[in-house]
Protein backbone atom coordinates (compact mmCIF):
# COMPACT_ATOMS: atom_id res chain seq x y z
CA UNK A 1 0.00 0.00 0.00
CA UNK A 2 1.45 3.43 -0.83
CA UNK A 3 -0.10 6.79 0.93
CA UNK A 4 0.01 9.57 -0.47
CA UNK A 5 2.03 12.09 1.24
CA UNK A 6 0.36 15.21 -0.37
CA UNK A 7 -1.49 17.73 1.37
CA UNK A 8 -3.72 20.42 0.82
CA UNK A 9 -2.40 23.65 2.69
CA UNK A 10 -5.32 25.85 4.20
CA UNK A 11 -5.97 29.04 2.23
CA UNK A 12 -4.64 31.71 4.85
CA UNK A 13 -5.46 35.55 5.01
CA UNK A 14 -4.54 38.74 7.44
CA UNK A 15 -7.23 39.07 10.18
CA UNK A 16 -7.65 41.58 13.14
CA UNK A 17 -6.09 40.20 16.67
CA UNK A 18 -5.83 41.84 19.87
CA UNK A 19 -3.06 41.72 21.73
CA UNK A 20 -3.59 42.53 25.86
CA UNK A 21 -0.25 42.61 27.87
CA UNK A 22 1.73 39.37 26.18
CA UNK A 23 -1.36 37.12 25.75
CA UNK A 24 -2.86 37.46 21.60
CA UNK A 25 -6.42 36.80 21.57
CA UNK A 26 -7.71 35.68 17.76
CA UNK A 27 -10.80 35.12 16.36
CA UNK A 28 -12.71 32.43 16.80
CA UNK A 29 -12.89 29.36 14.38
CA UNK A 30 -16.43 29.16 14.23
CA UNK A 31 -18.39 31.97 15.55
CA UNK A 32 -18.41 35.62 14.69
CA UNK A 33 -17.00 38.31 16.37
CA UNK A 34 -15.97 36.44 19.35
CA UNK A 35 -12.03 36.44 19.92
CA UNK A 36 -10.01 33.47 21.80
CA UNK A 37 -7.16 33.28 24.49
CA UNK A 38 -5.22 30.33 25.79
CA UNK A 39 -7.13 28.19 28.15
CA UNK A 40 -7.05 28.34 32.15
CA UNK A 41 -6.21 25.34 33.40
CA UNK A 42 -8.57 24.47 36.83
CA UNK A 43 -7.44 21.22 38.55
CA UNK A 44 -10.51 19.37 39.64
CA UNK A 45 -8.60 16.93 42.35
CA UNK A 46 -9.04 13.90 39.54
CA UNK A 47 -6.90 12.58 37.10
CA UNK A 48 -8.23 14.96 34.35
CA UNK A 49 -8.11 18.68 35.00
CA UNK A 50 -10.77 21.21 33.03
CA UNK A 51 -10.00 23.83 30.50
CA UNK A 52 -12.08 26.77 30.77
CA UNK A 53 -12.21 28.99 27.89
CA UNK A 54 -11.51 32.49 27.51
CA UNK A 55 -13.23 34.71 25.01
CA UNK A 56 -14.49 37.97 24.24
CA UNK A 57 -15.75 40.11 22.07
CA UNK A 58 -14.00 42.84 20.41
CA UNK A 59 -15.74 45.95 22.60
CA UNK A 60 -14.69 44.08 25.46
CA UNK A 61 -10.73 44.01 24.85
CA UNK A 62 -11.06 47.28 23.60
CA UNK A 63 -12.08 48.04 27.09
CA UNK A 64 -9.69 46.15 28.74
CA UNK A 65 -6.64 48.14 26.55
CA UNK A 66 -6.01 45.72 24.50
CA UNK A 67 -4.32 46.95 21.07
CA UNK A 68 -5.02 45.83 17.17
CA UNK A 69 -2.66 43.90 15.38
CA UNK A 70 -2.72 42.00 12.48
CA UNK A 71 -2.17 38.02 11.84
CA UNK A 72 -1.95 35.34 9.21
CA UNK A 73 -4.43 32.65 10.07
CA UNK A 74 -6.25 30.44 8.60
CA UNK A 75 -9.47 31.16 6.35
CA UNK A 76 -12.70 30.20 7.63
CA UNK A 77 -16.38 31.49 7.14
CA UNK A 78 -16.52 32.87 10.63
CA UNK A 79 -13.46 35.35 10.40
CA UNK A 80 -14.64 35.99 6.95
CA UNK A 81 -17.80 37.44 8.21
CA UNK A 82 -17.56 41.14 9.17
Amino acid sequence: MVMDTEYSIPETKNYKCYKLGNIMYIPHYEIPGLFVGPSKRIETGRIKAIYERRSFYKEELVRMGASETYEQLWSTNARDQK
